[in-house]
């Protein structure tokens, strides 16, 4: 990653630099920085080879180098831009509304519009797969593909754990949380085969989202108390709005998600014109961190177009 990244920012936010730098350093890739001004909101993003068009979008915490194990090969054959969402990583904060997730698809889609996209394909994870789908909805001229992973807002169900974790006091400190909590939630919550990551990059991921968790702390309560509360998620993509959605659409779900569960993401594909749905066996809430090499399997001949949902 260029140094200049590092330099502009001080303090927390280099933090935040040295960990993303680190991550993309352990697989072997220096993707272009670029800082875009949209209005008075500025939007990081990193940038890494050539080709058809490929958006990866991130998660309620860290950033865009939540993409790093899936960016080396996506690089080899698609030019692959992988924002910070508003308030995360190096991007600016803004004050999020309800419905967040189309509030984040509509700053998404100011961005995009301002860099000139036209059309590509589009990835989301977690929190980021429902952006993607609000995307797709709102402005279903750019996404030519859809791959959505582990997503928020496709049902209602959703881990104790996480509606615990909604209640005012308990959601602050877990925004802030040290080192130590952050790798506990790596390990039981946002993982569940600790082989699958190596120590090396176990630790690499922890600093990151700790750093990242120290910048983007308020952004993380807010976008966490718009999408889940006591009674379970509370923005859901309704069945109507999942039947507009015409393009190739694949959801791909760790079987093993302690958060949410795979029956979303089937349901889902149900009710799509042009879905498929595949349950990754053995993998949790991250396909992108603990099976790249799976969900690269999947996702090439998806990408592609030599592979469509039946």
């Amino acid at each position: 990653m260029r140094s200049w990244t590092v330099r502009r920012r001080g303090g927390a936010r280099a933090r935040v630099a040295a960990g993303m730098q680190r991550l993309f350093e352990l697989v072997g890739i220096e993707p272009r920085s670029r800082f875009d001004r949209v209005g008075s909101l500025g939007i990081h993003a990193v940038e890494a080879g050539s080709g058809p068009p490929l958006l990866l979008i991130h998660g309620a915490s860290g950033g865009c180098a939540n993409w790093y194990r899936l960016l080396p090969a996506l690089a080899r054959e698609f030019r692959v831009l992988a924002p910070d969402l508003p308030g995360f990583g190096l991007s600016e904060t803004a004050a999020p509304q309800a419905p967040i997730g189309r509030w984040t698809a509509a700053r998404l889609a100011e961005w995009l519009d301002a860099i000139g996209w036209s059309t590509g394909g589009v990835i989301g994870t977690s929190f980021g797969g429902q952006v993607a789908l609000r995307l797709a909805l709102d402005g279903p001229a750019r996404v030519r593909r859809l791959v959505v992973l582990n997503a928020t807002g496709l049902g209602r169900e959703v881990s104790w754990l996480a509606r615990l974790a909604s209640l005012p006091g308990l959601r602050r400190q877990a925004a802030a949380s040290s080192r130590a909590g952050t790798a506990w939630l790596l390990r039981r919550v946002l993982t569940t085969d600790r082989s699958l990551l190596s120590p090396e990059h176990e630790r690499a991921l922890v600093f990151y989202l700790h750093a990242s968790s120290m910048v983007s702390g308020r952004v993380i309560r807010a976008t966490f108390r718009h999408v889940i509360g006591p009674s379970g998620q509370l923005e859901i993509v309704s069945e109507a709005d999942l039947a507009s959605i015409g393009m190739p659409t694949l959801l791909l779900w760790g079987a093993a998600d302690p958060f949410l569960p795979p029956a979303h993401g089937l349901r889902a594909a149900g009710r799509l014109p042009n879905g498929r749905f595949e349950a990754l066996r053995g993998v949790g809430h991250s396909p992108n961190w603990e099976r790249p090499d799976t969900v690269l399997e999947r996702l090439r001949p998806f990408l592609l177009g030599d592979a469509t949902p039946a």
